[in-house]
């Protein structure tokens, strides 16, 4: 299955020591979302969980879609057990200090904050494996004013789960969450809004 995708995939395969087969989970932390330019400014991050069913409670916040083996659905969560949203924030703050901007909490007066709000984020894995997101970022400034907003949304079919419903899901879903966020962040207007 690796050697198939080729060394572009985010490493959450057998290669990642915390390669977990067995377990009903989706590792995303080497999803370092890929930003083409740098900075210096003071940013925070913040991930908005707005999903209906996290918000209704139907499913807990660390809940990232689910598997089909046998026709009856099981829930999928991220490795660490964390919500989504906290484990977004540490992804995406990452991927800002690697590019020179320095992330702060939201308490010490950035220059910029960064709003992630999280509409849909789900993988669903039958005889495909899918992934179903709907995401927003909004830059505001140290004012409250919104300077730039952009939208993604989409339902990304990742290929033939080849009847490894679970293991394709840990190995494609994080690379396809890795494109999305790298898209999400690199657009035009929040590059202009950052610099």
């Amino acid at each position: 299955l690796l050697s198939s995708k080729g060394s572009g995939l985010v490493k959450t395969g057998i290669d990642d020591p915390d390669f977990r087969a067995e377990e009903k989970t989706i590792n995303f932390k080497n999803v370092i979302p890929k930003i083409s330019y740098s900075g210096t400014k003071k940013l925070s991050v913040t991930v908005v969980d707005k999903r209906e069913y996290v918000v209704s409670g139907k499913t807990k916040p660390n809940y990232v879609g689910y598997i089909r083996p046998m026709y009856i659905p099981e829930d999928l969560t991220t490795a660490d057990s964390l919500p989504l949203s906290d484990v977004l924030t540490s992804r995406i703050s990452l991927s800002l200090k690697n590019a020179g901007f320095e992330v702060t909490p939201l308490s010490t007066k950035p220059d910029t904050s960064l709003v992630l709000t999280i509409y849909e984020w789900m993988s669903d894995a039958g005889y495909n494996v899918g992934f179903s997101y709907n995401l927003v970022l909004q830059v505001i400034d140290q004012k409250g004013i919104l300077i730039s907003t952009n939208t993604i949304r989409g339902l990304d079919d990742l290929g033939s789960s080849k009847g490894l419903v679970l293991i394709q899901s840990k190995l494609l879903v994080p690379d396809a969450a890795q494109k999305r966020l790298s898209e999400l962040l690199n657009d035009h207007d929040i590059k202009k809004a950052l610099q």
